[in-house]
């Protein structure tokens, strides 16, 4: 809630001056995760073969895979690893993914298909959606903040926006990405809902419980640690 002594000079100029660091944020991931995606070598991003397996699985037959014997050989990929994954040796089979819930593998798969199976244009969609973690993570722990005080907002937004292995991951395919995403913004809205006043209309009622509720089913359908998610929406119930 604004507290009723802040000026609106003051409450304009801190709406001014966040959103300044806050594009330059982003400017700087953008550049930063751009160079991760375009110069990392293929598959040297934690399991992206067996992610980008699934999108090309999905792509090709209209159909979710299913993990199945073989999916995971460990000598194979013991190999594939030491020798930095030669052009020579196939990733095809590499598929140990496919129990993950779909949802961010169905997103991808258009640009999949519009790029024919280019393994950047991937790597920029998930950096895309790091953008969005970025930018929900501030609104989120803005809500914990007076109108013009927003220092924990800032330290939080440099955190994420600057930790070489985490824009490593976002720059990378998996859905990391998608699940960081959809945790920000529920957090950022059981924040909003928890700050508002217990009187509201019922169509308002409605509404802002429909929308938590679809984010968190967006999460169980996104990957397994974004159900972390539930527990904290209850509490706040």
């Amino acid at each position: 809630m604004v507290n009723e002594t802040y000026t609106g000079t003051q409450v304009n100029r801190y709406a001014s001056h966040s959103l300044v660091y806050l594009s330059t944020c982003l400017l700087i991931y953008f550049i930063i995760g751009i160079q991760y995606a375009a110069l990392t070598p293929a598959w040297q991003v934690p399991d992206e073969p067996a992610h980008y397996n699934f999108i090309k699985h999905i792509a090709q037959t209209g159909s979710l895979p299913e993990l199945k014997k073989g999916d995971y050989d460990q000598n194979y990929l013991a190999r594939l690893t030491s020798e930095k994954f030669p052009p020579d040796l196939s990733v095809d089979s590499v598929r140990y993914e496919s129990w993950q819930p779909p949802l961010y593998y169905i997103l991808a798969t258009p640009i999949f298909i519009i790029f024919n199976g280019a393994l950047i244009p991937l790597r920029f969609f998930s950096l895309l959606l790091g953008a969005g973690v970025i930018v929900f993570a501030y609104l989120a722990v803005n809500e914990l903040q007076s109108p013009i005080s927003n220092l924990q907002s800032l330290i939080a937004v440099s955190f994420i926006a600057f930790i070489p292995q985490h824009i490593a991951m976002m720059a990378g395919v998996n859905n990391d990405s998608l699940s960081e995403l959809i945790i920000a913004i529920g957090l950022w809205r059981i924040l909003v809902m928890s700050n508002e006043p217990s009187a509201m209309s019922n169509s308002s009622f409605v509404i802002r419980h429909l929308s938590l509720g679809i984010l968190l089913g967006l999460a169980l359908i996104t990957k397994s640690h974004a159900y972390l998610l539930a527990p904290v929406a209850l509490v706040m119930l």
